[in-house]
């Protein structure tokens, strides 16, 4: 209950001076900084979520079909950026709808239960700002008329819409009896405040503030048991800092022409390789308990 009381008045604060500092080097580098101190971690687990759902598990050739989903992913950005950058939506959606349904009590939903509410939410963080949404698709696409097409096509829908969606979906997914009132209702009015801030900030609220601490969470309960909080950020760091390389080559590749030298299209690209296999060790964590 704290922690989503402390996210929506966080959330207020950002739209109440949105007006001061969004689109600056100074959202820029907040943003950076939460996805490397928070959304980054949380997918450096994977391999001792792994461990602990998969029979004979060995980890140097889970570690090399680990980098090789992500090396071919990057390949594709290199060769389809309009197809990457779709497809990044449409992990993230699954990814954000499993872990939320599964913070609500709702840890057997559908696979249609799973889509139909991450695409609301992925729409709803996304689409209340389309001009910069249009910017950023533009820039991560390299152009692509068919990410832009539909970007553009989704933008027609009322944003509400999707909000109301994701609302309905919460409420009619659960058992009747264990339905949390007050944590729902902070939760939906924490994302209806988000549509006040800037595209940037509202995301990395929600990506960060709300969707990694609780995929922290579920590791740690599931992984970690009893064990300190510190020991499993611990075992996160080494991963991390790889990962940070990896951003680092990202950029270089990038080589200031497609991103133009713009540090934060790299970091989203590297989120998007790292969700591919990080989404699917999350979903055998979910189903096997």
């Amino acid at each position: 209950m704290l922690h989503i009381i402390l996210l929506a008045m966080a959330a207020l604060v950002a739209a109440l001076t949105s007006g001061y500092w969004q689109n600056t080097r100074s959202e820029f580098a907040v943003a950076a900084i939460c996805i490397v101190l928070a959304g980054i971690p949380h997918g450096a687990l994977d391999h001792l979520v792994a461990g602990t759902t998969r029979k004979g598990f060995r980890l140097v050739p889970y570690l090399l079909l680990y980098m090789a989903s992500i090396l071919l992913y990057l390949l594709v950005w290199w060769l389809l950026p309009g197809f990457a950058f779709l497809f990044f939506l449409l992990i993230t959606a699954w990814h954000f709808g499993e872990t939320d349904l599964a913070c609500f009590g709702n840890r057997k939903a559908s696979r249609w239960q799973i889509i139909l509410y991450g695409v609301a939410i992925a729409l709803w963080l996304l689409m209340h700002d389309q001009q910069t949404l249009l910017y950023w698709t533009a820039l991560l696409s390299r152009e692509s008329s068919l990410a832009i097409a539909v970007v553009t096509l989704l933008g027609t829908v009322p944003n509400l819409t999707w909000l109301g969606l994701a609302g309905l979906l919460l409420w009619t997914g659960r058992e009747k009896k264990q339905i949390p009132v007050l944590p729902t209702f902070l939760f939906l009015l924490f994302l209806f405040t988000l549509q006040y801030t800037s595209l940037i900030t509202g995301f990395v609220l929600y990506f960060t503030g709300w969707h990694s601490i609780n995929a922290l969470t579920h590791i740690r309960q599931q992984v970690f048991g009893a064990e300190p909080f510190r020991t499993m950020l611990l075992k996160a760091m080494v991963p991390t800092l790889g990962a940070i390389c990896f951003l680092a080559a990202i950029v270089w590749l990038g080589n200031g022409l497609w991103l133009q030298h713009n540090g934060l299209p790299a970091l989203f690209i590297l989120l998007s390789v790292l969700t591919l296999p990080h989404m699917t060790e999350m979903h055998r964590l979910y189903r096997s308990t």
